[in-house]
């Protein structure tokens, strides 16, 4: 059967899908004239970046099978999935003599019938993802009656997504000023120039930083709500004020709710369509923002929603989850596990602790450099292999952190390194420790009791008993 579209797949999927938690799932990515791009795969649609777009299905079966079968699988499949496509492209996956096999196919739900896709490999991403920070003012009134409680938050939430569905808010680039407004002020600049913008204000190292790091930093924006002029009035009441005076004790709380969204464009978008898709991804989160408040609304007096994003290393793209800022990542847990079988996360490690969210920064906040492996050319050493540490990790050196080391700090700053990996990837929530804090660990540990305040080096075994 003649091939009608080629089907680009990423090497993520490819690598990560045998390895999927469920055997059905929906694809994620895009679609041209003549190609559709096959960027995700995900058990749940609820936290797909918006620019992305449901373009199919995944399903794994046992063995090779023939078309009918196939065919017989999307005409069950289809239907649980809810999805709203004529032509849903199928990806079809089976384990044969340790090879792991993927076709594509074309379901057309209204004629029953399976076209085949030409599939090929894509291992670049040539997205630009848009990330938009700030914060909100959120008043709520603390009534004692559960269910009034509930409806003050609603009310107050909703209160806000009118805001900013209206043409109120506008957002600002950073490094250039230059201001992204409502959808009807006619601009067609395109995300290309944008960037071009923001790279003339970057220094030459932050660019070189940037261009050779795996994960890609976004176009930052801060978000911005217009106080006057005529669309600041268009909420308002038409008619005189009228003031209706209720004397009684009451307790309310205001809250400074920080908003963080990421969406996903192309160096082709019109700075209009990203204004949407931003003004939709805030309605998106503030949605969120109020599923959180409600389900912990017991512990109102001292909760904060906060967007984190997560990206782990199998994904091409982040995800962003509101989690209570008073809840710990241990009474997360059952939580975190949900969330780990809507997104197909192994179990086997953590991806979504709060330690593990990424804040796109190429140097930390305690000033170290953030993987700068990442930076380095080949060593062109013949027959040599490339072994690459999975996540993130502070390059920790002499001199540093204002300790004199020179001649004798390698070991402590190797195992500063190590942990501070431990730490990135969420198996701990301590700080690196200093070389005071490692001396006492060994002195402790009984390794040298004469270390403690001296210029001693590690030797291998105090540094694996600290």
């Amino acid at each position: 059967m003649e091939c009608q579209r080629k089907i680009l797949l990423s090497y993520k999927i490819k690598k990560n899908l045998p390895f999927a938690n469920e055997s059905l799932g929906y694809v994620v990515g895009w679609e041209t004239e003549e190609e559709t791009f096959c960027m995700g795969i995900t058990a749940s649609i609820e936290h797909v970046l918006l620019g992305l777009e449901v373009i199919g299905f995944f399903c794994q079966v046992q063995e090779r099978l023939g078309q009918n079968e196939l065919l017989a699988i999307c005409e069950q499949k289809y239907g649980s999935l809810k999805l709203d496509l004529e032509n849903p492209v199928v990806l079809f996956l089976w384990k044969e003599d340790g090879d792991v096999n993927i076709i594509a196919k074309s379901y057309s739900s209204y004629y029953g019938t399976l076209t085949d896709l030409d599939l090929s490999d894509i291992d670049t991403n040539p997205t630009v993802l848009v990330r938009a920070r700030g914060h909100v003012p959120l008043i709520l009134e603390i009534a004692s009656d559960p269910d009034t409680l509930k409806e003050n938050v609603e009310l107050a939430l909703e209160k806000l997504r009118t805001v900013f569905q209206s043409q109120m808010v506008a957002f600002i680039l950073h490094g250039c000023n230059y201001i992204v407004h409502s959808s009807q002020d006619g601009s067609t600049m395109k995300m290309k120039e944008l960037i071009k913008l923001v790279n003339e204000n970057e220094s030459s190292e932050n660019l070189k930083i940037k261009k050779n790091l795996k994960k890609k930093c976004p176009l930052d924006f801060d978000i911005l709500l217009q106080t006057s002029g005529n669309a600041a009035l268009e909420n308002n009441f038409n008619h005189s004020i009228v003031i209706h005076c209720q004397r009684r004790e009451f307790r309310c709380i205001s809250l400074s709710v920080p908003l963080d969204v990421i969406v996903v464009g192309f160096e082709s978008t019109c700075t209009d369509t990203i204004y949407n898709l931003l003004q939709s991804a805030v309605d998106r989160q503030l949605s969120q923002i109020s599923q959180c408040l409600l389900t912990h609304v017991k512990s109102l007096e001292t909760l904060l929603p906060v967007p984190h994003h997560f990206y782990p290393d199998m994904w091409e793209f982040p995800v962003t989850l509101i989690y209570p800022s008073n809840k710990t990542d241990k009474e997360l847990e059952n939580y975190r596990k949900e969330l780990h079988k809507k997104l197909l996360l192994p179990l086997d490690r953590p991806f979504l602790r709060k330690l593990n969210a990424c804040d796109f920064s190429i140097v930390s906040p305690s000033g170290h450099l953030i993987n700068p492996h990442e930076g380095l050319n080949s060593s062109g050493v013949v027959g040599g292999k490339c072994a690459i540490v999975y996540g993130k990790y502070n390059y920790h050196h002499y001199m540093q952190d204002h300790v004199n080391d020179n001649g004798w700090g390698c070991a402590y700053r190797s195992l500063q390194t190590i942990i501070s990996w431990f730490k990135y990837q969420g198996y701990t929530d301590r700080s690196v420790p200093t070389h005071t804090e490692i001396q006492e660990a060994c002195r402790e540990f009984g390794d040298n009791t004469n270390i403690l305040c001296s210029k001693s080096g590690l030797d291998s075994q105090e540094g694996a008993s600290a």
